[in-house]
């Protein structure tokens, strides 16, 4: 897991930017389960990227996604709804619940033709939300992104509690006045919240995707007769916990905490979500490779290295990436399968003396003498500095 601040995101943020245009969104009605819903999408597949699935928080239109979805758009597939009775979507006939929610996106997805792998982004409820994606269709999801979501870890509710009780019945009291279909979003996060998030409590472990948390420390203004600064600052603490042990789950973590965005981060800070979600659209290209099983032998790697050179930017690929597979293949003996890995890798950067150094050391490995003299020979004109390289040449000519 890496623990981020938002002073370090503008470098990377240029490293994956493309230079490709928007396409043209797509705003239309889809029927589902007896009603119609408004989705917006935006972009087109690529390679193979996941599609990008944007779940707002309580009530919020998928217009909030606007820039960012415009901006994703550019690089693959995109997706943004209004849950029924939301924004431009007519009223659902079920209860709100988590399950129903899920199933609803699901069916929704499959009727809009959007097909997965899905990369879901969680705005406050609809962290839950994704989560709870996740691990119903475990199968169909490639990442996941949480926009200050809701803290679906908490304890179940108290009453009495210092704090807590004021702060409920404001919000209880914000939300009487908010239309039925909101309200009864609100009725089925609250049920949650006071058992303690049960339902969640009980799902099986994240599976090993990319994960991104963004959390906003600016705390707003809250009601007079409490100490509100300690209370908000204990609830940051308690989020920062709980999201430092999600992205401990999983081997590709990020945790962002912006001292400059409160809980709507994908208004202050857009350029911060779209950052998080090319973090999980683009895994790290070594750790990709990696999990393809050694079975698989060059083939595989190869197979996904052709495939993510036609999807990632091209500032993602590193030397060492393709280097260090083919050197734990050479280490396991596997020769052949580690020359044609320093080959590619040769034959990717061409200017790069390393990698000409170890493919000679694979080709002394193979008995292949003149071939090994020949890379170290290259590796030592490209660097007059390789040591090593200088050496092995001079034990080779002996």
């Amino acid at each position: 897991m890496q623990c981020l601040m938002p002073v370090a995101i503008a470098l990377s943020l240029t490293l994956l930017r493309l230079d490709a245009q928007t396409p043209a969104a797509v705003t239309k009605m889809v029927a589902v389960d007896g009603h119609r819903l408004k989705v917006r999408i935006a972009g087109a597949a690529q390679g193979f990227l996941p599609t990008v699935v944007f779940e707002s928080g309580i009530g919020t239109p998928l217009e909030r996604w606007g820039a960012i979805q415009a901006e994703i758009a550019k690089q693959t597939a995109t997706f943004s709804y209004d849950r029924a009775g939301i924004g431009g979507s007519e009223p659902g006939t079920e209860a709100p619940t988590f399950p129903h929610i899920v199933s609803e996106l699901h069916s929704l997805l499959q009727a809009s033709g959007m097909k997965p792998p899905y990369l879901l982004v969680g705005h406050s409820l609809g962290g839950p939300i994704s989560r709870l994606f996740v691990a119903t269709y475990p199968n169909e999801v490639a990442g996941l992104v949480y926009v200050d979501p809701g803290d679906f870890s908490g304890a179940a509710e108290k009453p009495g509690q210092e704090g807590s009780d004021m702060v409920n019945r404001l919000r209880d009291q914000s939300y009487a006045n908010r239309s039925a279909s909101e309200q009864a979003e609100y009725r089925e996060a609250r049920k949650a919240e006071r058992s303690g998030f049960a339902l969640f409590r009980q799902l099986p472990p994240m599976p090993d995707l990319p994960l991104v948390v963004l959390l906003g420390a600016i705390a707003l203004p809250g009601p007079s007769g409490m100490d509100w600064k300690s209370f908000a600052a204990e609830r940051l603490r308690q989020a920062v916990e709980h999201a430092h042990q999600w992205t401990s789950e999983v081997s590709e973590g990020w945790l962002v905490v912006t001292p400059n965005s409160s809980h709507y981060i994908q208004d202050t800070e857009p350029e911060l979500v779209v950052w998080g979600i090319r973090k999980a659209l683009f895994p790290e290209i070594g750790r990709r490779l990696a999990r393809i099983p050694h079975d698989q032998g060059a083939k595989g790697i190869l197979a996904l290295y052709r495939q993510l050179r036609a999807s990632y930017p091209a500032a993602a690929f590193k030397p060492n990436q393709l280097n260090s597979i083919a050197y734990r293949f050479l280490r396991a003996g596997k020769v052949e399968a580690a020359i044609q890995l320093f080959q590619r890798n040769v034959s990717e950067f061409p200017s790069d003396w390393n990698v000409y150094d170890s493919l000679g050391e694979a080709y002394l490995a193979a008995g292949q003498r003149k071939l090994a003299i020949e890379n170290y020979e290259k590796s030592v004109q490209l660097n007059p500095g390789n040591g090593n390289g200088k050496k092995m040449l001079e034990e080779l000519q002996k």
